[in-house]
Order: structure tokens, then sequence, then C-alpha cells
């Protein structure tokens, strides 16, 4: 799966003043997430997004790929030498590169948008987190890279947020999605009035807190999907010797467990009816011996989500790769829900 990843591009100028990287201007932006481009690679050619799903029972299981990876695209703006060449005599741009920065990682805090007053149905109307009023809810995220100076340098920096250690920060220590069990056999209205019967490898909606499974913790919502706000600004380093930060950016991450590992849809139950004692076929319901009897078979779509097309399954990142597997009942055989 992908690890962490940064990509530079060099071309036109933004000119700022001054050489040096002061602490306190915001010399360093965050201008976006990125997805992965077709080669499943996460670089400066990756498409901007404007916020993300991610569920974390298709994560489970693999800890090197716990939490969201969040693919953010930087610009270093404060001025590069070329612009302010020194000269001496014959011999320009003694000068060194004051302004190239490091990226040490990222100050990050989140909350369920459900609980920030302000914020409209997208997450992001309204005023900035107060990270420091979110003591519990906020972390600092290993990350590393660097952005050389100059205003038209981008870096592509990854970094994993919304960790099963930060979704229990939010949603409480019982939180647990890899013990959610799935929402399995259920019954739907079927056009003839008679009862249908699906299996759902997704868990249902949690419902109110008294009966929901303890695995969900009690701050999670009564709906399946949690909608949370992360924002998270670059704790930088600039060849200098200053300590910086990039200006803080916000992005919606919808938490959802099984929505990913069920992407492709339930499963439908059909009952099919077994061959006669005598080996015959059952005919309208009717053995020789008696009445006919039924076992169920499913059909429907399976996925792999760990499929070559899949560069963050857990993620939505690609389409899952689903194959139709369907299960019927021979054609000798009469089957009843048909």
């Amino acid at each position: 799966m992908l690890r962490p990843i940064l990509s530079t591009l060099f071309g036109g100028l933004l000119l700022l003043a001054g050489c040096r990287a002061s602490p306190q201007d915001i010399g360093v932006q965050i201008l976006s997430a990125v997805s992965p481009d077709a080669s499943c690679a996460l670089t400066i050619s990756g498409t901007p997004i404007g916020a993300g799903l991610y569920d974390p029972i298709a994560a489970a299981g693999l800890p090197e790929e716990e939490g969201y990876l969040l693919a953010l695209m930087l610009r270093n703006n404060f001025q590069g030498r070329a612009d302010a060449p020194v000269t001496l005599d014959s011999i320009t741009n003694l000068r060194n590169r004051a302004n190239d920065v490091k990226v040490e990682g990222f100050e990050a805090c989140w909350a369920l948008a459900s609980t920030v007053t302000g914020r409209g149905p997208s997450g992001l109307q309204g005023e900035p987190l107060n990270c420091a009023a979110l003591p519990t809810q906020s972390a600092r995220l290993p990350a590393n890279g660097s952005i050389d100076e100059g205003g038209a340098a981008l870096g592509v920096v990854t970094t994993r947020i919304l960790t099963l250690a930060h979704l229990r920060a939010l949603f409480g220590p019982e939180h647990d999605p890899a013990s959610l069990p799935p929402r399995g056999r259920y019954s739907v209205a079927g056009t003839d009035g008679k009862d249908l019967f699906r299996y759902g490898l997704a868990p249902a909606a949690p419902g109110p807190v008294a009966g929901r499974p303890a695995a969900w913790g009690s701050g999670y919502p009564e709906t399946l999907r949690a909608e949370v706000i992360v924002q998270v600004r670059a704790i930088l380093s600039a060849s200098a010797g200053d300590g910086l930060h990039s200006g803080w950016f916000s992005f919606v991450i919808t938490v959802c467990p099984g929505c990913q590992v069920a992407a492709c849809g339930d499963l439908v139950e059909r009952k099919c009816p077994l061959p006669c004692a005598d080996g015959s076929a059952c005919a309208s319901g009717v053995c020789p011996g008696g009445p006919c009897q039924y076992a169920p078979q499913i059909s429907g779509y399976f996925n792999d989500l760990n499929g070559p097309t899949a560069c963050l399954p857990a993620q939505g990142g690609s389409p899952p790769l689903c194959e139709t597997q369907k299960v019927g009942c021979p054609l000798t055989y009469f089957n009843i829900d048909s």
C-alpha cells in the first residue's frame, strides 16, 4: 500500500517581501488535500479533493494502514535567492537558501461537525476549530518532507489521522470498529407482499446509545455516517534555523464503518429446492415422498478491497473491484422466489 511520499515542482515566481522566513509570517500554505493519481502515487498531479471517506473496518487488521491517509499539497511562498541575488564583483547569488523549509510534522485536532457551533452540513462553514479547547482530540502527527523556497515549489506530504486512538478520543474508549457485528440477515418487503431476505456486510446504524452494541462507543452518532472535521497545520523549520507553522487547513472526513467493505451492495437470499429423495427435481414444491426441502443460497456482488485497482481501499480512493458471484438455483429445480 501507499507510503508517505513527497514530490516537488518548480515553475514561476510568487514574490514576497523579505528573504528570511519569519515565525510571524504565514509563508507556507496548505493548498488542498489530493487523491492518488492514475498510477496510485500521491504527487502534485493528484486530483484536489474537498472531503474524504474513511471505513475503519476495511482498514482493520492492517496496523500500517490504520487511520485516514491525508495527503496535503503545500506551497512555500517565501522569497528565493534568485529573486534577491547578492553580487560580489562578478559572483552572483552568494546568499544561501535560507527559506527552504522542512516539514517536521503536523499539529491536528478533530471534532464531530454536529457538535461545532456555526458549522453547516458540509462542515466547513464557520470559524476554525479552537484546538486548544480540544486537548483530548488533538495530536502531533508524524510527517516529513521539504519544500524549496521561491513561491512556486509545491510538495505533497502525507500523514495519518483518525487512527483508532483518535476515534476513541472522539467516540469513547469502547469504540472498536473491528468488533462491530455486521448487519447480517434482514428482511425487506417484496413487491408481492412477501418478505425477502438480504445479507448486509456493513453494520446497521447504531441508533440510540441504550440499545446499541458497546463497540460503537457512547459518543458515536445514531447514524452510520459520522462527519468529522479535522484541522491541521504543518510544523516547519527553515534552513536559516527559524521555527514556524503553516496556516490552518480544515478537511471533512466522513467516518462510515462498513461502507467500503459493503461497497458492492448487500447479498440477496434465495430459497433453492433440494433434489427429491429419489433424485428427481422438485416440481411445484412437491416431491414423491412429500413437500420439497429448501436450502438458502445467496447471490449478489462480492468485492475484493485489496485488489490491484484499489489504491486506498478503506478510503474509497478508487472503485472497489466487484465481481458478480451469482449463486442461483440449478435450472432443473423450481425456485419459488424467482
